[in-house]
């Protein structure tokens, strides 16, 4: 038997709902005792699948709509500022990071919430400590896919788009670029 390699995608991916496959979290998760270079390597390629999920998530969502008016500029910007959401557990570390666009001009990555896994339990203020952070989270994300939620539902209401418009935007080029405070 041959080995088959599936690439370097990564060690979780979640969606909102199946049926529409909006990404909104990718992470990584690395042993209790990395080989060397592990944490940086994992920090860059989740933030390389955040950057590139965030474009995805967004020509997913507008596909064929008609984004010259108002209303579809006001989305787009709204769009840029709902986050993917990275998570990279490494020794027992949990780093939760967001990827958005800082005004429309490039991809930033910014620190949510850091925290650590309780591997002993010496006093129940560690638990409390992980539980609080974990809803802190959880808080964050329900939100973002609340916000989500709300901008998809202002999609639906645009325009569809005329064939000359689809042309004009995919060859337009985009000058963006990223940015992280790691």
């Amino acid at each position: 038997m041959q080995s088959v390699h599936l690439g370097d995608i990564p060690d979780y991916l979640v969606i909102i709902n199946e049926s529409d496959g909006i990404e909104i979290v990718i992470g990584e998760i690395s042993r209790l005792f990395p080989p060397s270079g592990k944490e940086n390597y994992d920090w860059k390629k989740i933030n390389r699948e955040c950057k590139n999920g965030f474009d995805v998530r967004k020509e997913e969502l507008i596909k064929g709509k008609n984004l010259s008016n108002d209303e579809g500029r006001s989305i787009i910007n709204d769009l840029h500022q709902i986050p993917f959401i990275g998570i990279q557990v490494i020794r027992n570390d949990i780093i939760v990071f967001g990827i958005d666009s800082y005004k429309n001009s490039f991809y930033r990555s910014f620190e949510i919430v850091k925290y650590n896994i309780p591997l002993r339990v010496s006093n129940g203020d560690i638990i409390k400590e992980f539980l609080t952070k974990s809803l802190i989270v959880k808080n964050y994300v329900d939100k973002m896919v609340s916000n989500l939620l709300q901008i998809k539902n202002r999609i639906k209401n645009l325009p569809d788009q005329i064939e000359d418009e689809i042309d004009e935007i995919e060859n337009s080029e985009c000058d963006m670029s990223i940015a992280t405070t790691y």
